[in-house]
């Protein structure tokens, strides 16, 4: 009956789904992606449809590229609804506007009020005289901001105080408000606690709204910070970078030849995270590596300047830098290494491996950057050349202590590619210089040279012995391997190798074929394929001296992926990755390919 509770219930339940926004969102959705599907030139293919122009078509009626592209729109809208009438929405929209200068005046100065009630707190204890110091620490705080403060700086600090004066009307009780609640709370749990929070929410914030900022921690967090950080700060980045994606009303995904490589990729990485023989293990290898993938394609459709990418690479260079100055105090402080980094029958003692792990993980670090300081020598002139000069050497030097024989034949390989893809006719010149400078190289290094591939050796023999069991584990699980990570390799080794224990096969592509079977192996070779490719076919440039520097670091690492396992590390797979994202960024969008004796692509 129409005039039922039942049925005035039912319409109302019925009435509430057609208005809900996230029914119609989740209806809309499926409908594009089935009229997208159906359009599809793939589909067209398979259902034997007229063909034509392949190439073109394809990417014109790609439904995979057109639904994400439609989603994103999708997204902006349902933003734009959400941001009318949402007080909370207009908060954050008015917080993500202020100046750059006034947020740093804001955490500054309230960062100083917390400094000064520290002082006074432990100066005196909760006794009498708390009040009084904390209003003297107070009045101190606000001359020396609004006095002394300017007069010591720059007139730029002059300027931006006087507009924080001026602008803001009683921020000053309103931040010091705030310190004395902050400074409250820090008593109970601690105050550099709460410091290390103050300074987080001010790098999400910096995050967020500027998606390059994250790529710029992420460079820096990969030697100096714990892996966990790194990874929040590349969610974070990742996050930021959707953000951005949805609020761009004309948001286009940059179609090129690396989307299927990657989708491919998460498939396969997916797959085997779901079927591994160590699921909670292979989860840890599958966010780094998704996370990293997912910013590769933000790195694509979000750098819009060709700037930004070398003041990137400029910022790699100096952070490099960085390491090597700890890695000089290892060696001459003596830091001792543990005894399975340092064979008894050499004459090694000290092994340098800065903020790394062990001498192997660094050297294939530095394997990354060393090109890339080489190439700013070339693209430089006068005083810059002799920095970068400086650089190169001491980044060159904390190789060699690394004494990772790996590592030197990476570097080797690297500077080969470096000069067979840029000037071919030197390749023969370098030769005998490589030979003659081989005899003033020390003692140490040359024995640790001539040790390669011996069985003498402890490292090299125990390296034999792990690749011949390996081979087994590989024909068992040839197609399907047995699980994304060095946790899925340590939880199956046990049952092949019985004499040892290893993390991994100490060999990237044995080591690839174990865990994600031989279809991941094609599509790591197929992605280095794609990227040599691009660079043969690209116009001769200053710009391509950075796409060679950036692919011989990646070869070079590969090289050394003969004697180790590359992507075991999180901060060598985040570094290698982020060097990767910035060649293809180079490449789909400010680089001139040839196609067919054709140079496209001309940005």
């Amino acid at each position: 009956m129409t005039g039922s509770i039942t049925y005035h219930l039912i319409k109302k339940i019925k009435e509430d789904i057609h208005r809900s926004l996230i029914i119609g969102f989740i209806v809309s959705c499926l409908s594009t992606f089935m009229k997208r599907l159906k359009a599809s030139f793939l589909l067209g293919r398979f259902l034997n449809r007229k063909n034509y122009n392949l190439r073109e078509k394809e990417i014109k009626n790609n439904f995979l590229v057109k639904f994400v592209q439609w989603l994103f729109i999708k997204l902006h809208r349902i933003y734009e609804t959400l941001t009318k009438g949402s007080f909370s929405i207009e908060i954050i929209q008015r917080i993500f506007k202020l100046e750059i200068d006034l947020v740093f005046t804001y955490f500054f100065v309230l960062v100083f009020y917390l400094l000064n009630f520290r002082v006074v707190y432990d100066l005196v204890n909760y006794n009498t005289q708390f009040i009084i110091l904390s209003i003297a620490a107070i009045l101190d705080g606000l001359v020396l901001i609004s006095f002394t403060l300017p007069k010591a700086y720059s007139s730029w600090i002059i300027i931006k105080i006087n507009q924080y004066k001026k602008n803001i009307k009683g921020s000053k009780i309103f931040t010091l408000l705030i310190a004395v609640a902050f400074f409250l709370i820090s008593l109970s749990i601690g105050f550099y606690k709460l410091m290390a929070i103050l300074i987080g929410l001010v790098v999400i914030y910096f995050i967020f709204r500027y998606f390059k900022i994250g790529i710029y921690l992420l460079a820096i967090s990969i030697p100096f910070l714990p892996d966990q950080l790194t990874i929040m700060i590349l969610l974070l980045s990742v996050i930021s970078g959707f953000i951005h994606w949805i609020i761009k009303k004309d948001f286009k995904i940059n179609i090129n030849g690396y989307n299927t490589v990657f989708v491919l990729m998460l498939i396969v990485f997916t797959i085997n995270t779901v079927l591994s023989v160590n699921v909670s293990g292979s989860m840890r290898d599958l966010i780094i590596n998704g996370l990293s993938i997912l910013m590769i394609i933000h790195l694509i459709n979000g750098i819009e300047k060709k700037k930004d990418l070398y003041t990137l690479i400029d910022f790699i260079i100096v952070i490099g830098f960085m390491t090597a100055f700890y890695a000089f105090y290892q060696y001459f402080s003596g830091e001792p290494m543990g005894s399975g980094w340092v064979d008894p029958s050499s004459n090694i003692s000290i092994r340098v491996f800065s903020t790394f792990e062990n001498p192997n993980l660094y050297a294939e670090y530095l394997i990354m950057i060393i090109p890339l300081t080489f190439a700013r020598l070339l693209s430089v002139e006068g005083r810059k050349r002799i920095i970068y000069a400086l650089i190169g050497m001491i980044l060159l030097i904390a190789l060699l202590l690394t004494f990772s024989r790996g590592g030197w034949l990476g570097l080797v390989f690297a500077v080969g590619v470096l000069v067979l893809l840029l000037k071919k006719d030197l390749v023969i010149k370098l030769i005998p210089v490589g030979v003659i400078g081989i005899f003033f190289l020390p003692n140490s290094i040359m024995m640790r040279i001539k040790s390669i591939g011996s069985l003498s050796d402890s490292s090299n023999f125990y390296r034999f012995q792990i690749w011949e069991n390996s081979i087994n584990i590989i024909k068992d699980f040839f197609v399907t391997g047995v699980g994304l990570g060095f946790e899925s390799f340590r939880s199956i080794s046990s049952l092949y190798i019985k004499d040892f224990s290893p993390y991994h096969a100490h060999n990237t592509y044995l080591e690839l074929m174990i865990e994600i079977g031989i279809l991941g192996l094609i599509l790591f070779i197929w992605l280095l394929g794609k990227l040599l490719k691009d660079i043969r076919y690209q116009k001769m440039s200053q710009d391509k001296i950075f796409t060679v520097a950036l692919f011989s670091g990646i070869a070079g690492l590969f090289i050394h992926g003969v004697a180790e396992h590359i992507l075991y590390n999180p901060k060598i797979i985040f570094q290698f990755w982020l060097i990767t994202g910035l060649l293809i960024t180079f490449n789909v969008k400010f680089m001139k390919v040839r196609e067919n004796n054709e140079y496209i692509n001309d940005h």
